[in-house]
């Protein structure tokens, strides 16, 4: 039986062909040790590599749609145009990983730690991220329509200019995150940490942010029309220029940041979120 070093030197001299050939007749390669390699634009779509070593390697413009990472090991990656929709990458450690502009659409990543990964205009479109680890993580100008980061731990995480129409950060961490720019229509913050987060001219337009901890978060200029802002915590949150037409209020406790001049034809004050009692923010 080869040992993990014979395996590592055996898997080194293979070529490119001949693994592709081995991945695509099926072969489980669960464990295998391609930790540095240059896999480059190599076709793995499909491939079983469960709790893989892919530690430093190469794997720019790689197909790998529908592959099996199940707790695999990717630190520090290049995954650049990686095509990686519909793959099975839970518990997977992206940890320093460079996915820019990968294509992870629809790809279950749930537990999945991508600390400090860089995934700059990535495609998350349906991806499953609920508990996994983001902290630090760059998601700039992303793609996020429908995904889930329910639980996840979003910390410090830049997330400007991000498209996350319908996502869901229900009871996710964003300490301190950087939503500046981000469109977050109807995107659901249920229960979510917001405590100190950059929104500002963010688009929050029927977002859910019910329970949510905004305390001196900065929505300066967002969009918070028809926003559901029952029962959270405003406590020194930053509501300059911020448009809140029709926002339901109903328990927010806390008091924004006072020289702020929000903008509100009028703000819904009733329990079921129904307009039925309508008032203003004087």
């Amino acid at each position: 039986m080869l040992d993990a070093h014979d395996e590592r030197d055996a898997m080194k001299a293979l070529t490119l062909a001949e693994l592709e050939a081995r991945i695509q007749g099926g072969e489980n390669l669960q464990r295998v040790e391609l930790a540095g390699l240059n896999l480059s634009g190599a076709k793995l779509g499909g491939a079983q590599l469960q709790r893989a070593n892919l530690d430093g390697a190469n794997l720019e413009n790689a197909e790998l749609s529908g592959a099996q990472l199940q707790g695999a090991s990717l630190r520090e990656a290049f995954l650049v145009g990686a095509k990686l929709a519909q793959a099975v990458l839970s518990n997977a450690d992206f940890d320093g990983a460079n996915l820019s502009g990968a294509d992870l659409s629809d790809a279950d990543l749930t537990r999945a730690n991508l600390a400090g990964a860089k995934l700059e205009g990535a495609k998350l479109r349906g991806a499953r991220l609920r508990y996994a680890q983001l902290d630090s993580c760059d998601l700039a100008d992303a793609a996020l329509e429908g995904a889930s980061f329910s639980h996840a731990d979003l910390t410090d995480a830049l997330l400007s200019g991000v498209r996350a129409t319908g996502t869901s950060f229900s009871r996710a961490v964003l300490e301190r995150a950087d939503l500046r720019d981000a469109v977050l229509a109807e995107a659901d913050f249920e229960g979510a940490n917001l405590d100190k987060a950059q929104l500002a001219n963010a688009d929050c337009t029927r977002t859910r942010f019910l329970e949510a901890d905004l305390s001196h978060a900065r929505l300066d200029w967002a969009k918070l029309q028809e926003a559901d802002l029952r029962r959270a915590n405003l406590h020194g949150v930053s509501l300059n220029g911020a448009q809140l037409t029709g926002a339901h209020l109903f328990g927010a406790g806390g008091e924004p940041h006072a020289a702020d001049v929000a903008i509100a034809e009028w703000v819904d004050l009733s329990p079921g979120a129904d307009g039925e009692r309508r008032g203003t923010l004087d």
